[in-house]
């Protein structure tokens, strides 16, 4: 499997880059809550992240503070950014599709790629989760299924940071993948079966519906306050 978290060289000051700005004072002030919502927080609460880098940085810092933060699949590179082997994901569809597979199905038409030249077997849908043969990915994702459904429903709080609203998606079937990456591209892979199109609020909406329905439905016991992190700029399009 491949190294899945990627610091790139820089000659910056630790202040001036994200990550690295821990040190960095708080902006003082408290984000709007109601007093009586019936969400409280505290090192035991089981917390789980998924998305963007910055359910990474969010994963970093409630580990390093001790708080109850869900790691399932720690011995996966792809578990350094989230709660499980989610790797980095940006959009709403392919969040989406992660719950999906997780407790209900997901089968697109184009399900692995082949890397042209040094065929690897890549993960369309997981950025850049590489396999030796298809047997091992398979094989691989039916244990990922099982930790991704211990992580979703052991959390009592799950953060979805959302990053972008350009998304690849295929003609044939509408699955969308995560980025047109990794050694497949690299290497000249065929993207003529995707289309890129850019994502709506109603469309985003529509998915974050669809995620919380799942939730609700296979996390009896959580009190299912689901909070997320959103580029409102971006996701209103």
């Amino acid at each position: 499997m491949a190294i899945s978290e990627m610091h790139p060289v820089h000659q910056f000051k630790s202040w001036q880059v994200w990550p690295g700005s821990y040190d960095n004072k708080f902006i003082p002030g408290h984000y709007p809550h109601k007093k009586n919502s019936g969400l409280f927080i505290d090192k035991s609460t089981p917390i789980a992240s998924m998305g963007s880098c910055f359910a990474r940085e969010i994963r970093k810092v409630l580990i390093r503070h001790e708080y109850n933060y869900i790691q399932e699949e720690t011995y996966h590179p792809a578990s350094v950014h989230a709660s499980a082997a989610w790797e980095r994901t940006y959009n709403t569809f392919s969040m989406r599709q992660i719950f999906e597979y997780t407790f209900e199905s997901f089968n697109p038409k184009t399900r692995w790629w082949i890397s042209p030249k040094t065929k690897q077997v890549q993960d369309p849908y997981r950025r850049i989760i590489l396999y030796d043969s298809i047997e091992e990915a398979q094989n691989d994702f039916l244990s990922h299924i099982e930790c991704s459904q211990r992580a979703i429903m052991k959390a009592k709080v799950l953060i979805l940071t959302l990053g972008l609203t350009e998304i690849w998606k295929d003609k044939s079937d509408g699955s969308v993948i995560c980025l047109p990456s990794g050694p497949y591209v690299n290497e000249g892979g065929s993207l003529d079966d995707y289309e890129f199109c850019v994502i709506r609020y109603s469309e985003n909406l529509d998915n974050l519906e669809k995620i919380y329905k799942i939730v609700k439905n296979n996390n009896k016991d959580s009190k299912s306050s689901i909070s997320f992190e959103i580029n409102v700029s971006d996701i209103l399009g």
